[in-house]
């Protein structure tokens, strides 16, 4: 969606509660947490397959992830 209509859905704030629901929920999932030297963290972009965050830096991980579903 594009144009006036897309544009009056942001600044009325229509999905606003269900961004910020779906966006706590993913803060809150273990399996979308990393763990680095800073702590463990949720963070964008984020690629969980099979309830495991996928290193999506590494070459190939997308066959690999295909290949584990």
């Amino acid at each position: 969606m594009t144009g006036p209509e897309s544009d009056r859905l942001v600044e009325t704030g229509a999905f606003a509660q269900q961004i910020t629901r779906n966006l706590t929920a993913a803060e809150n999932d273990p399996a979308l947490r990393r763990t680095d030297q800073q702590g463990s963290r949720f963070g964008t972009p984020t690629v969980v397959v099979n309830g495991k965050v996928v290193d999506w830096q590494q070459p190939g991980w997308l066959d690999s992830a295909f290949a584990k579903t």
